[in-house]
């Protein structure tokens, strides 16, 4: 009887191996695929976004009527761009010089991913493209200088502007930020 049993146990002993070696067959095929698949991470994110603004700092035309003169004032805009990974603090600046006039102002924004609500981000077109960026629950947690403010104001959106012929790489950078901001722990508005 136990010569009989011992058969009995020995095509299970070989199922299960032959089982054990298909599961590791499948896992090894499959590896390179969730490698490919693997969503940027947020120090990725933020140096894709970092990079784009400083090889990519376009030109932007303004264009202002106003009845029936219309005059068109061209300017370049420089920006900056730096975030700190361990708080999720972004600083972004902005000089803007008018080339007939050699005039500048200069912004700057600082606010926290965390604060900002990845689904109120959106590519809007007001006269040019923009980016707006919103916090969530309207909370005026992001701080703004500017040359013609002269003062520190704490706002519940901002906006990043680009000309039209960068479409593109405003959708782009819409993109990377709705991503940045959810990995950073933004969250969406309840209702």
């Amino acid at each position: 009887m136990k010569n009989h049993e011992f058969t009995d146990k020995q095509p299970n002993k070989n199922r299960i191996i032959t089982d054990m070696k298909n599961i590791i067959l499948m896992l090894l095929l499959l590896l390179p695929l969730s490698a490919h698949t693997k969503e940027p991470t947020l120090e990725a994110t933020l140096e894709f976004i970092q990079n784009k603004f400083i090889t990519e700092s376009p030109f932007i035309f303004y264009k202002y009527d106003s009845g029936e003169l219309s005059e068109t004032i061209s300017s370049k805009t420089t920006y900056s761009f730096e975030s700190n990974l361990t708080t999720g603090r972004i600083t972004f600046e902005y000089t803007k010089t008018y080339i007939t006039s050699g005039n500048t102002e200069h912004h700057k924004y600082e606010f926290f991913l965390k604060d900002l609500d990845p689904s109120s981000i959106e590519l809007i077109e007001h006269g040019q493209l923009q980016i707006r960026l919103n916090t969530t629950y309207n909370k005026k947690t992001i701080i703004t200088l500017s040359t013609l403010q002269n003062s520190e104001l704490k706002l519940s959106s901002a906006s990043l502007f680009f000309p039209e012929q960068k479409r593109e790489l405003a959708t782009r950078i819409s993109k990377a930020f709705k991503h940045a901001i959810t990995l950073a722990g933004g969250k969406e508005e309840a209702f």
